[in-house]
């Protein structure tokens, strides 16, 4: 599954939450707005550039 978000910056040393459910976007949290979970346990997340580097990845626990 991909999901693109908004145009953001993530400064170094900073950090952003991502949530499937419904809400309201910060500057520090983003959400998906859906009704179901995007992600089971075991899932790896890769979060991407706009050019397709890989700039982060997390496994679902």
């Amino acid at each position: 599954m991909n999901y693109k978000f908004k145009d953001i910056i993530i400064f170094k040393d900073g950090f952003l939450n991502i949530y499937s459910q419904a809400g309201t976007d910060s500057p520090t949290d983003l959400y998906m707005n859906r009704t179901d979970a995007a992600w089971r346990p075991g899932d790896v997340i890769t979060l991407e550039s706009n050019d397709g580097r890989k700039v982060a990845t997390y496994e679902v626990r």
